[in-house]
């Protein structure tokens, strides 16, 4: 509803692109100028803009469809046509007024969930202390020894450090901690908040120092003597340290209170929306609904075909090897490839795999995907594997909420670079052995 779209596109989105614009700014300062960094936070890096791309989309999507506007005429005639049967009121007319109470009453909670998963768990020592603390308690639920979970632990432990920086990490506790303070309500404020402004002026760098200086938690070797010299006696060992008692008052507030209050509206809600839809659906019985898939495998189709992102802009429908390479030349360590690749290229030796002296990378088209739809397999219409699933155009994130087939496109590896990568670069071609091919030399040939 309108409700739900004007707290996603005015207040979630807004917020979420901020939080996590000041973590890729500070990891990418700390990228540009050491190269180890660059590498331990490479893939951290892309994660974290993976989303804040998709917002933005989405609500350059929502804006350009003036969807607000459009979702509130269509309650508005809801409402008149509600009116106009006196035989449904009593079934429908309570609906509209029932969304307006919670969505006002989720709007309370909203940010201060947003900001727990985007402020305070976005911190790498809280999320790995995380970890820790869920082994500790299961080992005082379940009267378990440590050596019982060690492995998980041990997994953990060596992931995590892998490729933490700790500068990197305490500059983003700092200004997380700095943001959630700025923009949530005092009565969602960890305990630990308190401490900070008492016994350090509110000045969240003095306690960063404070408590990276404490804890045990951000140093490989601390932590691995702790473990080592007292492993049995985890649960007691780790409830003294700084980082636990903040990681514990920040589940306090996040996962007993925002999160279950959040989750009851939404409750609370679902069953407005069935009956919302179903009125909808009375309402105009010509109209064309998607079916509730939830839960359920599904099958999408659509067409193979480009679109225009903007004004006098086309983007085709395909790419090909020759950008891969193109983008390499950039010099961005992102467009970075293997130099055999970029031979293959250079010697034109694609096998089978290319199409009118191209090799295929990848092709949008018009089909409805999702999250959790990656790596979906997608056919032709004569039944061949044609790709894989695997993203959805920027311009088109909003689709979830506002699908626009003049703009939504989804992304899909195109089989013949899988094959082609399996056969010319990997070596692997006895796995081609295995599999049954068209006998169309390309099983893309046209848009369609």
């Amino acid at each position: 509803t309108s409700h739900a779209v004007r707290l996603i596109t005015e207040m979630s989105n807004p917020h979420n692109i901020r939080l996590r614009d000041e973590r890729l700014r500070i990891m990418g300062n700390a990228m540009d100028i050491n190269d180890t960094v660059r590498i331990k936070y490479a893939s951290k890096f892309a994660g974290v803009s993976n989303a804040w791309k998709r917002w933005q989309g989405e609500n350059r999507g929502l804006e350009r469809l003036e969807a607000l506007e459009r979702k509130k005429r269509t309650e508005e005639r809801f409402a008149r046509w509600v009116e106009s049967r006196p035989d449904l009121r009593e079934s429908y007319s309570c609906l509209l007024p029932a969304f307006d109470s919670l969505y006002g009453e989720l709007e309370r909670y909203l940010l201060p969930r947003d900001y727990g998963r985007e402020a305070l768990y976005a911190i790498e020592i809280v999320r790995f202390v995380s970890d820790f603390i869920r082994v500790s308690d299961a080992m005082v639920d379940r009267d378990q020894e440590i050596s019982a979970i060690s492995p998980f632990l041990e997994s953990t432990f060596n992931s995590f450090f892998t490729d933490y920086h700790k500068p990197v990490d305490r500059e983003i506790f700092v200004s997380m901690l700095e943001m959630y303070r700025d923009n949530i309500e005092t009565g969602f404020h960890p305990v630990f908040f308190d401490m900070v402004r008492d016994e350090f002026e509110d000045d969240f760098s003095a306690f960063a120092d404070h408590v990276f200086s404490e804890t045990v938690f951000v140093d490989r070797q601390d932590l691995a003597e702790m473990l080592e010299s007292g492993a049995q006696d985890l649960p007691v060992l780790i409830e003294d340290d700084i980082l636990v008692r903040i990681v514990r008052d920040i589940g306090k507030i996040h996962n007993e209170y925002v999160v279950p209050s959040f989750t009851r509206i939404e409750q609370q809600l679902e069953p407005l929306y069935r009956k919302y839809v179903e009125g909808l659906r009375m309402m105009k019985p010509d109209h064309v609904f998607y079916p509730d898939a939830n839960r359920t495998p599904r099958v999408s189709y659509g067409l193979v075909k480009g679109y225009y992102p903007s004004d006098a802009v086309y983007y085709n429908s395909r790419t090909t090897l020759s950008g891969v390479i193109e983008k390499n030349r950039t010099g961005l360590p992102e467009y970075a490839i293997p130099e055999k690749l970029e031979q293959l290229h250079q010697s034109r030796d694609f096998g089978p795999w290319s199409a009118d002296g191209e090799m295929r990378t990848n092709f949008i088209a018009s089909n409805h995907t999702t999250g959790g739809n990656s790596g979906s397999p997608v056919f032709n219409a004569g039944g061949h594997l044609i790709g894989l699933n695997f993203d959805r155009v920027w311009e088109g994130t909003m689709s979830d909420i506002m699908f626009d087939p003049e703009m939504c496109r989804n992304i899909s590896v195109d089989i013949n670079y899988i094959l082609f990568i399996t056969d010319r670069f990997a070596g692997a071609g006895h796995l081609l052995d295995e599999m049954t091919f068209s006998d169309e030399p390309s099983m893309i040939t046209s848009e369609k």
